[in-house]
């Protein structure tokens, strides 16, 4: 048995003939075979739906522009690898300010870059700025990277930074501020009493008692078993005036106080709340 030739498409295959003597060909009617062509042709063909689209001059210009961009992403990336691998190569050859200049135009370039490089790099030109004599100017780029450290979330690392600030420009009063609220989120209370603290002294030595007040307050807000702290705050409010804040402190405290059985200190709150507050039922 053998098989007959493979048809044209939609041509039924010829049955196979014995002996393996081939069957005559049929003549085919040409407008049958013209059909058969134009069948096969028009398989061919791309399915409609599936065609490339053609594009309007807007889609162009976008394509284009998309391109452009794309490039100059490249370059950007190209460049800001060269500029750094020249950076460490002066810092290896002990040539700090030009390293540094370098470092600069890292920092400059880093409108898309991984925040952690980001970090390293703010660190870097503190550390180089600092090798340098430039400790104030330091000070604000270790800022910088402990401010973004802290906005992540890792706490020990802005704490570990303001700290480096504070031992070359303990007169950034600011960054005690900083170190005392990550201690408290952190339940640190020598920490961060030490911290607000010494930010309540600085600043009310600039006569910004208002400021000094509220730091003091976030802090007992923060750790409400501080009593003595608290106590000094009222006593501190009531010379300077501020009997709305005192009030609200003797509150907060007579309820601290009667919340941990205290009894006989909530009385002694009491009797200062009367005398404020006529109506205050303790």
């Amino acid at each position: 048995m053998t098989k007959a030739k493979t048809p044209y498409p939609g041509q039924p295959a010829a049955p196979p003939t014995p002996d393996g003597a081939a069957e005559p060909r049929k003549n085919i009617p040409f407008h049958e075979h013209l059909a058969r062509i134009r069948a096969l042709e028009k398989s061919q063909k791309p399915t409609p739906g599936f065609s490339t689209p053609k594009l309007t001059p807007a889609m162009q210009q976008f394509a284009q522009g998309l391109k452009m961009e794309q490039a100059e992403l490249r370059g950007g990336r190209e460049r800001f690898v060269a500029l750094r691998k020249r950076a460490v190569e002066l810092e290896a050859a002990k040539l700090y300010e030009q390293a540094l200049g370098v470092y600069l135009q890292l920092v400059n370039a880093l409108d898309d870059c991984p925040e952690d490089l980001e970090i390293a790099l703010l660190n870097r030109v503190g550390d180089l700025m600092t090798r340098v004599g430039r400790a104030a100017q330091a000070a604000d780029y270790y800022e910088m990277a402990a401010d973004k450290y802290a906005t992540r979330g890792l706490a020990d690392n802005a704490i570990a930074v303001y700290n480096k600030i504070l031992r070359s420009s303990p007169s950034r009063t600011p960054i005690y501020l900083k170190i005392a609220r990550l201690a408290a989120k952190k339940g640190l209370k020598a920490d961060a009493k030490r911290n607000y603290l010494e930010y309540a002294s600085r600043v009310k030595v600039t006569r910004n008692y208002d400021e000094a007040f509220r730091a003091l307050a976030e802090f007992v807000d923060y750790f409400p078993d501080q009593d003595d702290i608290r106590l000094a705050l009222i006593d501190q409010l009531q010379v300077a005036g501020y009997q709305d804040e005192m009030i609200k402190q003797l509150e907060a405290l007579f309820k601290y106080y009667r919340g941990t059985g205290r009894m006989e200190d909530a009385r002694q709150i009491a009797a200062r709340l009367e005398a404020y507050v006529p109506k205050f039922a303790g």
